[in-house]
């Protein structure tokens, strides 16, 4: 249970990873102790889907990693909780998660929630609004990716906002 809570919250050392593995798979294969059993199939195909054939076992870096997304995206999608803005309040300091870089030393949490950073800007699309907070070239609005990354060279031309783009006389 400890180190399910642990994964909820800061990124597992490597080693930790490794050990939580070995341990599903001597207890899979019923190693113990020093009576150690065969492996009758890989691993990394136990861990598959049911449906590509494995048992559905997680690894534990697989899974260290989407918990730290759940929780990087429950930071992004509920501002009004406490921890949320004691987090926001002192790393972010009015800056936006997904515009993020570190700037200095941080808590076990807090660089947890970065080593999922990409994750996050990967998966996350801005909703327009007013258009006041997206930038037309920087951001993932519209499309596949950002326009800035689509066409790499035209986002030299203009660092507006989206509301430029939007007619606000009209009903």
């Amino acid at each position: 249970a400890l180190p399910a809570y642990m994964m909820q919250t800061m990124d597992l050392p490597v080693n930790v990873c490794k050990d939580r593995d070995r341990l599903n798979r001597n207890f899979l294969w019923g190693s113990v102790g020093t009576s150690k059993k065969i492996h009758l199939v890989n691993w990394a195909t136990v861990c598959n889907s049911k449906k590509l054939g494995g048992l559905g076992i997680r690894k534990a870096k697989d899974s260290n990693l989407a918990l730290l997304s759940k929780l990087g995206w429950k930071l992004l999608s509920r501002e009004s909780c406490l921890w949320a803005r004691v987090l926001k309040d002192k790393y972010l300091q009015g800056d936006s998660l997904l515009n993020y870089s570190s700037k200095r030393k941080a808590s076990l949490t807090w660089r947890g929630i970065l080593k999922i950073h990409d994750i996050l800007v990967k998966g996350s699309k801005w909703c327009i609004g007013n258009g006041n907070l997206v930038s037309i070239w920087f951001d993932w609005w519209c499309g596949e990716c950002s326009l800035a990354s689509s066409f790499p060279n035209s986002h030299l031309i203009s660092l507006e906002m989206v509301n430029s783009l939007l007619d606000n006389e009209g009903s």
